[in-house]
């Protein structure tokens, strides 16, 4: 839903509950009252959006909107991050990773991707 939607339902649902008892209802009664005033004012944007998905968007009918700088981070994928002690398992080069993309953990020399080493049973390295 567009921001002047949600605008639109949050002040309909208090104009609404200023002309009611709300101390004598139930939560139950009043989450009924808000969801149909919410569903009542979303259904011309509902309207419109389903017509605009079976026309196609045209470039003036798509409103420009501006991604803020936190927005993007929850668009960019998450990338894993390695941190520890990893060997080749084909040189057995051993290699100290600090914080390194784990696409990037692979051997300088054989470009193998490398394998966490694992501690003793008694919590020692593998040395």
């Amino acid at each position: 839903m567009p921001p002047e939607a949600l605008a639109e339902a949050k002040a309909e649902i208090a104009r609404t509950f200023a002309t009611l008892p709300i101390a004598e209802m139930s939560l139950w009664e009043r989450q009924q009252i808000a969801t149909s005033v919410r569903e009542r004012v979303f259904a011309p944007y509902r309207k419109t959006l389903m017509q605009l998905s079976v026309a196609g968007p045209s470039r003036h009918d798509v409103p420009q909107t501006t991604v803020h700088a936190q927005s993007m981070e929850v668009l960019m994928p998450m990338h894993k991050v390695l941190t520890g002690y990893f060997i080749c398992p084909r040189c057995d080069e051993e290699f100290e990773l600090d914080r390194m993309p784990a696409k990037e953990a692979v051997c300088d020399d054989c470009h193998v991707p490398l394998e966490e080493l694992e501690e003793d049973e008694d919590g020692g390295d593998d040395y």
